[in-house]
């Protein structure tokens, strides 16, 4: 080897390490929080340590170690890019195409480079060299956070996003479930789009985990508006108008808003001033109404038809908003034939898909005793909502009264398997035996029941009941006078 020879190679190492210590320490400086050192660092320390790593690249081609380096001043230093940092690195990727730290640093500076003059190319580059390293490794969680951050840095420029950037941000939020920022950005994005049904839902999931954040309650309204759901949003505006209005940088008249949403829907208010105490009185009177309402269910489970549609008159005559009092007044309406299946359609319609409408259909239909159409109702419920265990077991009772008996048993087998605890649904599988007349089976399930909740008389009569059948009515006497002990 030639003194030259000697002499170069000892001068590119010693740049190297010069290169590398200014690199540590102005990286450690600036992620540290020691922002004063970083502010009064030599800064032609900086561009001289990157004239020499250029120097190094230029010459030694195939230093990965130096490249890498340079590529990463110009993310984290310089953030200059032109074509003397990227054409070595993508010459580079020629040779070796599934180096993820030469296409992490590639994508890294494109993403800045449109950033700083919002090009589409560069964004398609940079796009382009993070996929890359995904099909390598497709869960790669680093790189789903730079897409993701890449494609809302687009979207926030251009109001310009596709179908595959829709399901890296779906990733992502499945990856990082705790991002709740990420989660409204991408709520935000739906709602742009026009995909009013997707954003609501996504608000709604916001709004679940940001607990307290009654401000999402005004973008929940305005999807319900877009789907013509007004009733919804007025619910809404009414429940937060208070907590809406008192926030200390409102720039959204929600007054004005709630205002017109009356108008529109034949409200007899005459200014926005009047709002407020418009507000009050409308949550007394739908407080009325839910009790009302309540009121209706009763009477209609235990068969006084006629009581019940007055209670739903009344609950409906005091919140003409009320879907559900709409609801079961039309349902006994078509069961007498006072009404045809058009206005039940109609109905529906209000609800616009929401998983209340089956909830409020299958209750009316199991307390006017057509369990056929209850049951269809549970089941729609419960694919919307496969974990309310309540539903499921008041779907297992509505199969039990067809004399699908197989099915329920499953049902109330299942529940007691997720909750051994439970008495109520030990109870109801003992109400399904009775039903299938296998009363000592429905017995055993009874006394289990019992057993959990020993203060149950409603359990200690149905026990009577089974005695009775069986011919045990010593025993069937002696639980009696339990109750009667009780309640003298």
């Amino acid at each position: 080897m030639s003194d030259q020879n000697k002499f170069d190679t000892a001068k590119m190492k010693s740049n190297w390490v010069f290169a590398k210590r200014i690199y540590d320490e102005a990286i450690h400086a600036k992620y540290s929080g020691n922002l004063d050192f970083y502010k009064k660092m030599n800064t032609n320390n900086i561009y001289k340590a990157d004239s020499l790593l250029r120097e190094i690249v230029q010459n030694v081609p195939n230093d990965l170690t130096a490249l890498k380096l340079y590529g990463k001043f110009h993310i984290d230093l310089i953030s200059i890019i032109n074509k003397q940092v990227l054409d070595p690195l993508e010459n580079t990727l020629q040779s070796k195409p599934e180096d993820i730290e030469i296409l992490q640093i590639l994508g890294k500076l494109y993403q800045i480079q449109f950033d700083t003059i919002r090009k589409g190319e560069d964004f398609q580059k940079s796009f382009s060299y993070y996929e890359k390293i995904l099909q390598i490794q497709p869960n790669e969680k680093i790189v789903i956070e730079q897409l993701k951050n890449l494609i809302l840095m687009r979207f926030s420029y251009e109001k310009v996003v596709s179908k595959e950037h829709l399901e890296i941000l779906e990733k992502y939020i499945e990856i990082n479930k705790n991002d709740v920022d990420t989660l409204l950005k991408l709520a935000d994005i739906y709602f742009d789009l026009g995909e009013y049904e997707k954003a609501l839902e996504i608000y709604k999931r916001y709004r679940k985990a940001k607990v307290g954040a009654y401000g999402i309650s005004h973008y929940i309204a305005q999807c319900y508006i877009k789907l013509n759901q007004n009733k919804k949003a007025i619910a809404l505006y009414e429940e937060n108008i208070n907590k809406l209005e008192s926030q200390k940088y409102r720039t959204i008249d929600y007054k004005k808003i709630l205002y017109d949403l009356y108008k529109k829907e034949g409200f007899d208010i005459n200014h926005e001033s009047e709002i407020i105490n418009f507000v009050k009185k409308r949550n007394k009177e739908k407080s009325l109404a839910t009790e009302f309402h309540a009121d209706g269910e009763k009477l209609l489970k235990e068969g006084d038809i006629e009581g019940a549609l007055d209670k739903f008159t009344r609950a409906l005559k005091m919140d003409p908003l009320r879907l559900d009092s709409s609801l079961f007044i039309t349902g006994i309406k078509l069961k007498n034939k006072v009404v045809n299946r058009a206005e039940m359609d109609d109905i529906k319609q209000k609800y616009r898909g929401d998983s209340a409408y089956w909830s409020d259909l299958a209750r009316m239909y199991d307390f006017l005793g057509d369990y056929h159409n209850a049951i269809e109702a549970y089941t729609k419920f419960l694919e919307l909502n496969p974990n309310d265990t309540n539903f499921k077991s008041n779907l297992g009772l509505c199969l039990s009264n067809v004399d699908r008996f197989d099915e329920a048993i499953k049902i109330f087998k299942e529940l007691i398997e997720t909750n051994p605890r439970t008495a109520i649904e030990r109870y109801n599988l003992g109400l399904v035996y009775a039903r299938m007349k296998k009363f000592t089976k429905a017995l055993e399930y009874y006394v289990n029941a019992l057993s959990r909740f020993k203060r149950s008389n409603h359990i200690i009569k149905s026990i009577v009941d089974v005695h009775h059948e069986l011919g045990n009515y010593n025993l069937a006497k002696a639980y009696l006078n339990v109750i009667v002990r009780r309640d003298p």
